[in-house]
């Protein structure tokens, strides 16, 4: 795992923002596994993330103090982020409706949706007097 696969989970984040926050990430997950040589990727990359790094991050609350309170708040953040987002999934699967349901989302807004409630109270008016 590496920054790049985290920014799906930070959708609020546009052009240099996402540039930024993808750099502070990298820099986060390297210095996390120069302070935890055990958990470092077997590539050797350390902008990188194990399996077992990502593990140690999702179970810790704190982390190691060779870390800059900076990178610390970063990779706390992934860790809510991560957790938030397959919570939001898992909820959404056993409840048997979409992501966009459960949070608001919407990309498009038909026309037709738009003039939904005025027509079907004009609908029942209609019914009414018939």
């Amino acid at each position: 795992l590496n920054a790049e696969n985290f920014r799906s989970c930070f959708e609020s984040y546009e052009g240099e923002d996402m540039a930024l926050c993808d750099s502070r990430m990298a820099d986060a997950i390297d210095a996390f596994n120069r302070a935890n040589p055990r958990l470092q990727p077997k590539s050797g990359n350390l902008c990188e993330l194990s399996f077992e790094g990502f593990c140690h991050i999702m179970a810790k609350d704190t982390f190691d103090k060779n870390l800059s309170a900076q990178q610390a708040a970063i990779l706390k953040e992934m860790k809510t982020v991560c957790i938030s987002e397959a919570a939001m999934k898992l909820v959404a699967t056993k409840a048997m409706v979409n992501h966009q349901d459960i949070t608001g989302e919407r990309k498009h807004t038909r026309c037709y949706t738009k003039l939904m409630e005025p027509l079907s109270g004009f609908v029942i008016c209609v019914n009414a007097l018939c």
